[in-house]
């Protein structure tokens, strides 16, 4: 600009000057408004990065205030959820070995006694009394009862087998929880880190807003700080793909197909259990709020049958005291104490699986599971969970 004030006139005279003067306003005029533009969208780039780093530490406070403190709550319900469904479980176990036990020692009685009236006594045909009332007690002891264990040991097998995959599903939730509790501390170290890393970026900014930004501090928020920031953008996108998946997972299961119980059934269906199957049975009544018919019918006949051989073992026993031990015997030919004892004996082991049988089946009633199924399901599952992994996408995706 001065070369050419001072070849103004030699400027003029080759018509060049004014021209010349005009060009370098315009350019230096141009570059100022570069200038100010330049500034302006770096002002509104670092307005949104303040704005999206405010966002994310608000995100962060929501995560654990939304989900984090949730789904340890979850996680203490799971536990508590599982210690009483094990608990169930276990009296079921060790309902199933008491009568096991008893089977064995009833058993264990019938062959140890000649219940057979006709080997038993050899003066069987000289009285019509002891030929009807001994031949009614060893008939019920040698005859009803093997029939009652057969049905007895059927009944338990399938029952057994069915809480032998409950129990194995049950070890299987066990392991998911202690998982989930071992990994609980990474939701919260995630959200430190990552609050730490936009506070640095923030402060970064600020300096930079300020135009005081010393070169350390620049190596700093270039080596340090951005491949954090880029490192926490990536964690961001898979949490909140993973949480997408699980929002539609559970969506699905708990509204999507219709209900998870039609999902639990349908499950069943493609393991191939049939719907006459014991486990297709309970699963239906335990998650269709007892609408169907009771799991436990089945129990309760088998109780009842027992019941029955008990009163007819005691019906002719009474009928035995009645006539008299001592002139039995003498009819016998043998003395039939052996037999009154051993059939006495038989009585009382199936009193006590009467009541093994009666608590069973009161615990396995639909109104006493079904509770537990809601609380796992319905609450735990598709409203704890499902909330939480939605309340996880909006943040992390946010």
């Amino acid at each position: 600009k001065e070369r050419n004030f001072d070849n103004h006139d030699d400027c003029e005279q080759n018509g060049l000057g004014q021209k010349s003067f005009d060009s370098v306003e315009e350019v230096v005029r141009k570059r100022v408004i570069r200038t100010r533009k330049s500034k302006r969208r770096e002002q509104r780039t670092r307005s949104a990065f303040i704005f999206a780093g405010l966002l994310s530490l608000a995100c962060n406070a929501a995560l654990l205030v939304l989900v984090i403190s949730p789904f340890n709550e979850v996680v203490d319900k799971s536990n508590d959820l599982f210690l009483e469904t094990q608990d169930l479980v276990d009296d079921i176990d060790s309902n199933i070995h008491t009568i096991a036990a008893s089977r064995e020692n009833a058993t264990r009685i019938v062959q140890s006694n000649v219940f057979d009236i006709v080997s038993f006594c050899p003066n069987i045909t000289e009285s019509e009394p002891l030929e009807s009332e001994l031949a009614g007690l060893t008939e019920t002891v040698s005859v009803e009862f093997h029939e009652v264990d057969d049905s007895i040991k059927k009944r338990l097998n399938r029952v057994n087998n069915t809480f032998i995959r409950v129990q194995d599903g049950m070890n299987r939730i066990q392991q998911a929880i202690d998982t989930a509790s071992e990994y609980l501390w990474l939701g919260p170290a995630f959200i430190v880190a990552t609050s730490f890393t936009v506070t640095f970026a923030l402060f970064g900014v600020g300096m930079a807003m300020k135009e005081n930004m010393q070169p350390c501090h620049q190596r700093g928020m270039t080596y340090l700080v951005l491949p954090l920031l880029i490192s926490v953008f990536v964690a961001c996108c898979a949490t909140a793909v993973a949480a997408s998946v699980g929002v539609m997972v559970t969506g699905d299961a708990c509204v999507g197909y219709g209900s998870p119980d039609r999902v639990i059934l349908a499950a069943l269906e493609m393991k191939n259990f049939s719907k006459s199957s014991d486990e297709y049975l309970f699963a239906e009544s335990y998650t269709g709020g007892c609408t169907t018919a009771e799991p436990t019918e089945a129990l309760w006949e088998l109780r009842n049958t027992v019941e029955s051989t008990i009163a007819t073992i005691w019906y002719h026993m009474s009928n035995v005291d009645s006539v008299g031990r001592e002139k039995l015997s003498q009819q016998c030919g043998k003395d039939i104490t052996v037999l009154v004892e051993g059939a006495r004996d038989l009585a009382n082991i199936l009193t006590n699986v009467r009541k093994v049988l009666t608590d069973t089946t009161e615990t396995l009633r639909c109104d006493e599971i079904h509770p537990l199924y809601v609380k796992a399901v319905q609450d735990t599952l598709c409203t704890d969970v499902a909330s939480g992994a939605a309340w996880t996408f909006m943040m992390f995706f946010f």
